[in-house]
């Protein structure tokens, strides 16, 4: 190693080795509701809630580069009621997706350019772990020292303040604050209408939005490496607000505990009997086989539903339509069963798209109106 190579290796301000597996635990609680609700209370009738719960491995296998591995996933409403042998099909299948795949990601002292998963990764996984090296990014230059400027992650590019709270024996306390309605390229709106996205050169913060939203961290950094990670993310509908408290909000909570850290790897390793593909482990982003590349951004991409309830529930609106559409008068009820029908066949695949289709003419008359949602529904 050169001179200038390690006096840049010794001003890293993040301290990770490359052959230790550092291990998390991950827990996110989720709570929807109309009023003040604390999310350490026990939920009520009143609220919607969702708990996730999972152990995190990550392991840098150089100073530029790292890989992030999920184990023990599980996702339910009430984890009293969770039994984590027998879960449900949704679960097994939330559980077996989100640990099927390794992901990769560069590392550059704390920022992370680039993901590099999968092919096969269904993409609400894939987003799933984009939140989690969200919560590892850090673009501080030193953590000793308040930083400012603007970082990307999952909510999109964000204003970020970063300040050094407290400083306790080896640990370093850090809080993390952004305003997310100041965000840039994070938010999307689902609509049938095409439309083209427009940047403001004015910031949005003061100004009364739809959503009043902020997320704030608090970072105990231990010897140069994350050791609790605790984010609190609150984003409520102005509108059915009081302005202060009581309203419609969604509150969350985030939590990346260090538990371990070990270098034995063997519950970490990688099944590779599944496919025959080689993978060069020295070097991720050359093995182009098997990887796409990516970043930290939310991806809005629909997952497509192949269930026949989602068919289902197509042919039962198209049904509604027609009927609707026949009455000696165009009925209030059928622009809203028009829309819902073209969010709902959003999500069928090519098969069940195309057996829709070849259906219609018997359901409505020419199936006139699944043609012109057709050309609404591939507008986006």
């Amino acid at each position: 190693m050169t001179q200038d190579g390690l006096q840049f290796s010794l001003e890293r301000k993040f301290k990770y080795h490359e052959d230790i597996y550092y291990v998390y635990t991950y827990s996110v609680d989720v709570s929807t509701n109309l009023g003040y609700h604390p999310l350490s209370s026990r939920h009520s009738k009143n609220d919607s809630a969702l708990h996730i719960d999972a152990t995190l491995s990550v392991h840098f296998n150089s100073p530029c580069e790292g890989t992030l591995r999920i184990l023990n996933a599980s996702i339910s409403h009430d984890r009293s009621t969770y039994n984590a042998e027998f879960p449900d099909h949704a679960g097994a299948e939330f559980k077996a997706n989100l640990e099927r795949h390794a992901l990769r990601f560069t590392f550059d002292d704390g920022l992370i350019h680039e993901l590099c998963p999968d092919r096969h990764e269904p993409v609400w996984a894939l987003n799933i772990k984009r939140g989690v090296l969200s919560m590892l990014q850090n673009s501080m230059r030193r953590f000793d020292v308040d930083h400012r400027g603007d970082e990307m992650d999952i909510h999109g590019t964000c204003d970020t303040h970063y300040r050094l709270f407290e400083a306790k024996k080896t640990s370093l306390i850090v809080k993390k604050s952004k305003y997310l309605a100041d965000c840039r390229d994070g938010p999307k709106f689902f609509s049938v209408v095409q439309s083209n996205p427009y940047r403001s050169p004015r910031k949005q913060h003061g100004q009364h939005g739809l959503f009043r939203s902020r997320s704030d961290c608090e970072i105990t950094i231990d010897h140069n490496v994350y050791e609790r990670v605790v984010c609190d993310e609150v984003q409520m509908l102005q509108p059915l607000s009081n302005g202060v408290k009581a309203g419609a909000k969604t509150e969350s909570r985030t939590i990346l505990q260090l538990i371990q850290e070990t270098n034995f790897i063997h519950m970490f390793e990688e099944d590779e009997s599944d496919d025959d593909e080689e993978r060069n482990e020295n070097n991720f982003v050359r093995d182009t086989s098997r990887i796409k590349r990516t970043t930290l951004l939310y991806d809005h991409a629909k997952t497509m539903k192949i269930l026949h309830g989602e068919l289902r529930t197509s042919r039962d609106l198209l049904k509604t339509m027609c009927r609707l559409a026949n009455a000696e008068e165009l009925q209030q009820r059928f622009s809203e069963t028009f829309t819902k029908f073209v969010h709902s066949a959003r999500f069928l695949d090519y098969t069940s798209l195309s057996q829709l289709f070849s259906r219609a003419n018997s359901i409505c008359k020419n199936g006139k109106y699944v043609t012109i949602a057709l050309h609404v529904i591939f507008l986006r």
